[in-house]
């Protein structure tokens, strides 16, 4: 019986040095809001949802304690428009903060929050200026319905985000082994990532990087994009129109099919559906169809972008933003994005934009 109760409280104390090894605290002031909720959100889920809350005192302090198995990214909200990002990391986080100056928050006692830091004030250096000036450029076009500088514009935007990206998979490639690596693949990369890619970065990564969300989010996305890759059957989903009519993906098809997630608040999306609109009438009659897939939250204006864009094929929306049930089904991290079904509903081709998608109609609806 004691031998027993000794194994016991080995094991208690095990349990506790390793909470103790894995814990953190973060000892915050907020100048300028007392007795305000503060809210702790972190992924869950693939989302950033509400993980702890605390209230400030008097003098706007406020604590927070917890446990995190590898460093996470995570956001303090006040007011709800107020926000201190930092990573949870094991040890004591300090925050000392002003709403007033929100932007010059002091993080003490998180290194892999100043790495972060680092990282993005790198960005900006780099291409901060340009990115500025190409969407003031942008703007003026778009005021003066000027098409011409727009799609020089756009042009020049879509290079940037290709140099973006490129210094973005380099400086991993470099840092792969740091605690924010697997976080800038998951958050800034993967939505463009093919399956294969992915696990290439991830066999870099630090061996513990395996205890984090972020390889964990990975690992799920490589899975659910092998199960939409060219070649595989479509999973089947059921949403509804506008009017509240329930249409399913398999009851549309028997012709050329493409499933086209967009929405209304999307500039990108809607910059792309003149292109779309065109396909739809030159092959509609031969035996093209589209199903739209909105992501949007609200239904008027929804519609509204369906009629100012001339979108005459079914529409359907479960009106949940990212959170879009098709979407998560097909991996769908940005758009616009779509998949070209077969008669058959078997996917063969995958995000075709600009004229590669009426190019691609023309070589199979001759």
């Amino acid at each position: 019986m004691k031998k027993a109760f000794f194994f016991l409280v080995l094991i208690i104390l095990a349990s506790a040095c390793k909470n103790d090894k894995n814990a953190y605290t973060i000892k915050g002031k907020m100048d300028g809001l007392v007795n305000t909720r503060v809210y702790l959100k972190k992924e869950i889920n693939e989302r950033f949802s509400v993980a702890d809350s605390a209230i400030t005192d008097k003098k706007g302090n406020f604590l927070f304690k917890g446990t995190v198995e590898y460093p996470e990214f995570a956001m303090l909200v006040f007011n709800d428009t107020l926000m201190v990002r930092l990573f949870l990391e094991p040890g004591t986080i300090k925050i000392d903060a002003s709403a007033s100056q929100i932007k010059n928050a002091r993080i003490d006692g998180s290194p892999v929050t100043m790495e972060l830091k680092a990282y993005q004030d790198t960005l900006t250096l780099l291409f901060g200026k340009t990115e500025d000036s190409l969407y003031a450029i942008y703007r003026n076009a778009r005021e003066n319905n000027d098409k011409k500088i727009l799609n020089e514009v756009i042009s020049s935007l879509d290079e940037l985000d290709r140099k973006v990206n490129a210094f973005k998979r380099d400086y991993v490639r470099r840092h792969a082994t740091s605690a924010i690596a697997p976080y800038i693949v998951w958050r800034e990369l993967s939505y463009e990532m093919e399956p294969e890619e992915m696990e290439s970065f991830i066999a870099m990564f630090d061996p513990r990087s395996n205890l984090s969300v972020y390889v964990t989010n990975l690992r799920n996305r490589i899975e659910t994009l092998h199960k939409v890759a060219i070649g595989q059957p479509a999973p089947d989903f059921s949403l509804k129109t506008p009017d509240g009519r329930l249409v399913s993906l398999s009851s549309q098809l028997g012709h050329y099919l493409l499933i086209d997630f967009w929405a209304s608040w999307c500039g990108p999306c809607r910059r792309e559906n003149p292109n779309v609109v065109k396909a739809y009438q030159a092959f509609h009659k031969k035996g093209f169809d589209i199903l739209g897939v909105s992501l949007d939250r609200d239904s008027a204006r929804w519609v509204k972008a369906i009629e100012d864009d001339k979108l005459e094929w079914t529409q359907v929306s479960d009106l949940k933003y990212w959170d879009c049930e098709p979407a998560r089904l097909y991996g769908v991290r940005s758009i616009p994005a779509n998949f070209l079904l077969n008669p058959e509903g078997i996917i063969i081709a995958k995000n075709l934009t600009g004229e590669a998608l009426y190019q691609k109609l023309k070589e199979l609806l001759k």
